[in-house]
């Protein structure tokens, strides 16, 4: 009661017990231990809505005149560094977490949260001392000496963890001060303490799955103001700078005696660069060094993308490589689409930091208690607030020189640091998750740690051997079912009941996970195109394996850029999308001839399936903005085109006002990010129309004088379209946009409609396929036979085989037989945490069969799940069905085909009976994602559980029954 009677007092006792100042050196008092057992206590325990204690130490000088010396001062004692580490971790907690912002705040609820923060910045400040960072990370060196190859001590355990915790909390809090560098100051000093080292070392121990989410934010804080291309890039021109110093050094031993004398007479002859003085001279190298890191900081394009405000500026790439690290779209800057920086605990510090900076620039009158003034600073022993103080230039030109050199030498040491965690950190974090490795992908920290590193495999010296866990099947089919999953709760979100920070968590997180699987596809994609050792082809061979037998990633790609809205999703979530789906296709046409026969009609089947104008005015949307995009995403849109133009052979689908627009603004555009082969394809596009304009002249004058003057105009958000009056071919008068005549005017050898902009002046997607509705028929007399024969007289007898075939794929994933073939990511997923599986609308047509009546009817009568009934997107299959009744349901709709199957049935088109010895609602344990073959393939069913279990607040009520049930009984006898 003592602390919460008089703080003041018991504060002044807790200080005076823990030590004093003599000599410029602090003293630990005989009860420092104890002091600090009850201060620690009485933190963890103090009110969560005043923080009366957390407040009083924020006005108080205890923080800078005796944790920290104590700190200082007790190297050597594990125990009492503990509890100091603890208290500061404490103390630095965000303030979104320990006092977040609420509605209806007074300005003594602001000045209370302002002391605190104002707390939270001098620790950071006091941190920026390169004694306090060496004291942290040779403690967490020593705990790991000690623990050696032995199970690590729960002490030392604990240590690590909070230690990690303090440095994350430190740098996550907030410099108040404007232009502070104390975040970069205490980044550098901690990777001079070899905190890089640490972390490897970290990883690699068996304990590692404990501290594998702080680390992963640590590591996002510590890059969050840094590109992976801009440091990859350093890198790459370090090591072409070495190769071409050896290159010299070798040249000039082979020249031989003579050569050498004679360049020794002619002393003011011209030196060879990099050869002669620059090794002898460390100045000399140093300036060169400079000079060279100087030229290769890449520049930046300024220009702001005009569909999306929170768009940032793109690197604009002219190579001709595809493959170029500049061609990486998802940085460490937009890794949120939004501009903001990631959160490192929860989805509140984003917001919460947000409403910070806003509450300091509108509420600066406030009265604040700041405890980093000079005067508070200058009454402690401690050095790192006057060096804090001094570090202010005397001069604007040197200060920004300082800045300067300070910013790049940082990112040098950043570069090697990510360097050496894609080598040796990356693999690590996934073997540590094996365990649960889709819980692991879901953190948010995690994906981005994963998206920013990877790019660092194209560097020499990391192999497909340092990364093969991370590119694995494994990795590749749980992110495709977290894919469908967070899509379609962002989906779900933007309904009616629409919440704004909940569908922008939502969003951030699918845009995250379709980062990283673009960049693992590109990684596969690179390698598919280098000469691997015979063991690292083994492991690439499994890991292709599942995308080129299984379909399900295959098939997200497309309905994820059919369905994208660009009012609700941002241009770089695009950009993942279809940068994503090109490496996916051109690694399956790289290494489909390893795994299945038949590769080329199983890609002309997927274009043919999936390009309709949609996806065609999807992927134009994003040519749109071809100047802030890269060459590797130009080019994405220009391979699709190609495909359509040559594959397909039908150019007509891109005789669209809004191509033409796009291909005339390239043409004007002085040095486009575009090659000159899709150049030539842009001008061959335009040969066929002139062509086609040729061979029908009216229709292509038309089109020229009614739409030359308004085809390039945007149509403004928020005014509808303009309807005219027009004559219908029945002579009656009808409404219709005018865009719809424009589409008539385009007609070649079928119906083929113009794209205006994506998402608002396109007619309905349905109208591509006619519906014909018999309202005299009653669908529900008929049976499973005769509702499959109309669908299929209807034209929809793929969808039927797509139905088919998924039930078949349930089949395979439930019984327990042999798993030697790859099963579909979403299936097994699904199953394995017994969800129905729901039935995706893949495509426009299958979006259409969908809406039947009689294809509902067909659902109705098999038993699965309309989506109606079940507050989802799509009809679902529902779990508790069994392998026996999927299989019967799929040989209800039609013959089965044996060769295809994944798994062996008897003569009589039965299941085998091995295979159905746990019969009934199947339960699966946790796969092991990195077994040697590396393959995707599931547990085999474990013993079910029979009987359902009640939920914790029933077993009263059914114990209660129970014990009735037994009085009454005695009472009877």
């Amino acid at each position: 009661m003592e602390w919460l009677i008089m703080p003041s007092n018991s504060l002044r006792v807790t200080a005076s017990k823990m030590g004093y100042m003599k000599d410029e050196a602090y003293i630990i008092g005989d009860e420092c231990q104890a002091a600090l057992e009850e201060l620690l206590h009485n933190l963890q325990h103090e009110d969560t809505v005043s923080r009366s204690l957390r407040r009083e130490i924020a006005s108080s000088t205890l923080v800078e005149c005796d944790l920290f010396p104590i700190l200082n001062a007790a190297v050597n004692d594990a125990s009492i560094s503990y509890l100091v580490i603890q208290v500061l971790s404490n103390l630095t907690l965000p303030m979104a977490v320990i006092m977040p912002v609420k509605h209806q705040m007074t300005p003594q609820d602001w000045a209370k949260r302002r002391g605190v923060q104002h707390m939270e910045s001098a620790i950071k400040s006091l941190c920026a001392d390169a004694q306090i960072t060496n004291i942290l990370v040779n403690h967490i060196k020593n705990n790991i000496k000690k623990a050696g190859k032995v199970t690590m001590q729960k002490t030392n355990l604990g240590m690590i963890l909070e230690i990690i915790a303090f440095i994350r909390n430190v740098l996550h809090a907030d410099d108040i001060r404007p232009g502070s560098t104390n975040g970069d100051t205490i980044i550098s000093n901690l990777l001079d303490a070899g905190f890089d080292d640490a972390v490897v070392d970290l990883l690699a121990m068996d304990e590692g799955a404990v501290w594998v989410p702080n680390l992963t934010q640590v590591l996002g804080l510590m890059f969050r103001s840094q590109k992976s291309s801009e440091l990859l890039q350093l890198l790459n021109t370090e090591s072409d700078n070495k190769a071409d110093k050896e290159d010299n050094k070798s040249t000039l031993q082979s020249d031989g005696s003579d050569k050498k004398e004679a360049t020794d007479k002619d002393e003011e002859g011209p030196k060879l660069p990099g050869v002669n003085g620059y090794e002898d001279d460390p100045v000399m190298e140093d300036k060169t060094y400079e000079n060279k890191s100087q030229q290769n900081v890449p520049k930046i394009q300024v220009e702001p993308s005009s569909d999306e405000a929170g768009d940032n500026y793109r690197e604009l790439d002219l190579s001709s490589e595809a493959s170029d690290p500049k061609s990486v779209s998802s940085e460490s800057g937009s890794v949120l689409s939004e501009g903001s920086s990631i959160s490192p605990l929860c989805e509140a510090l984003q917001n919460g930091a947000q409403v910070i900076a806003s509450d300091n620039s509108s509420r600066s009158t406030t009265p604040t208690n700041d405890i980093n003034d000079n005067s508070s600073t200058g009454s402690c022993s401690m050095g790192s607030g006057s060096s804090s103080c001094s570090s202010m230039g005397s001069g604007s030109t040197s200060s920004t020189i300082d800045g300067e050199r300070a910013a790049r030498e940082l990112r040098d040491k950043l570069s090697q640091f990510a360097l050496k965690f894609a080598r040796k950190g990356l693999d690590r974090c996934i073997l540590l998750c094996q365990v649960d490795l889709l819980k692991g992908l879901e953190d948010m920290c995690f994906l981005w740690v994963q998206n920013f590193f990877l790019p660092f495999a194209d560097h020499p010296s990391v192999t497909y051997a340092d990364i093969r866990h991370t590119v694995s099947s494994a990795v590749l089919s749980n992110l495709t079912y977290l894919a469908c999953q967070s899509w379609q709760q962002f989906k779900m979100s933007m309904g009616k009941d629409r919440k704004k920070g909940q569908s922008n968590s939502k969003f951030k997180k699918l845009y995250l996970i379709m980062a990283v699987l673009r960049q693992i596809l590109s990684q596969l994609r690179r390698y598919s195109e280098k000469t691997l050792s015979e063991e690292e082809q083994k492991w690439f061979l499994a890991a292709t394996e599942t995308l080129c037998c299984t379909t399900n990633l295959r098939q997200l790609y497309p309905m994820l850029i059919r369905l994208f809205e660009p009012r609700n999703e941002t241009v770089q979530y695009l950009r993942e999308l279809i940068h994503g789906n090109s490496e996916l296709l051109q690694l399956f046409n790289n290494t489909h001839n390893k795994h299945i026969e038949n590769g080329k009609e199983v890609m002309l089947q997927h274009f043919t399936d999936f390009v309709d104008n949609e996806v065609i005015s999807t992927y134009n949307h994003l040519l749109s903005s071809f100047s802030q995009n890269t060459i590797a995403e130009n080019e994405a849109v220009f391979t699709f085109f190609y495909h359509i133009v040559i594959d397909l052979d039908a150019v007509e689908q891109l005789f669209k006002l809004p191509i033409f627009n796009n291909f005339a603004n390239i043409w004007e555009a002085e040095s486009p990010p575009v090659s000159q082969e899709s150049l030539d394809l842009m001008d061959y596009i335009m040969f066929k129309y002139t062509e086609l304009a040729m061979e029908n002249p009216e229709d292509g004058l038309d089109i020229a004088k009614d739409t030359a003057g308004s085809s390039r105009k945007k149509p403004q958000k928020g005014k509808k379209r303009k309807l005219v009056q027009v004559e219908s071919d029945e002579g009656t008068s009808v409404k219709k946009s005018k865009v719809a005549i424009l589409n008539k005017m385009l007609q070649t050898k079928e119906e083929i409609r113009g794209l205006y902009c994506v998402g608002s002046c396109t007619e309905s997607s349905d109208d591509d396929f006619v519906i014909e509705t018999d309202t005299t028929n009653n669908y529900t007399t008929k049976n499973i036979q005769e509702c499959v024969e109309d669908l299929e007289c209807r034209g929809y007898h793929s969808q039927i085989l797509g139905l088919k075939s998924l039930l078949l794929e349930i089949t395979y994933v439930k019984l327990n037989c042999p798993k030697t073939y790859p099963a579909e990511p979403i299936v097994w997923q699904y199953s394995a945490d017994q969800k129905s599986i729901p039935l995706f609308a893949f495509t426009l047509k299958d979006k259409a069969v969908q809406s039947l009546k009689v294809f509902k009817i067909l659902l109705q009568k098999m038993g699965l799940h309309q989506a109606i009934d079940s507050s989802h997107l799509f009809p679902s299959v529902p779990a508790f069905m069994t392998p026996e009744m999927t299989f019967a349901l799929a040989k209800s709709l039609g013959p089965v085909d044996i060769a295809t199957l994944k798994f062996d049935i008897t003569e009589d088109m039965e299941l085998l009976p091995d295979h159905l010895v746990y019969p009934g609602l199947t339960q699966y344990k946790g796969t092991d994602p990195l077994s040697e073959d590396d393959l995707f393939q599931p547990i085999a069913p474990l013993i079910p559980t029979h009987g359902l279990r009640a939920p914790g607040g029933m077993w009263m009520g059914l114990i209660k029954e129970a014990n009735s049930k037994m009085s009454t009984l005695a009472k009877d006898n």
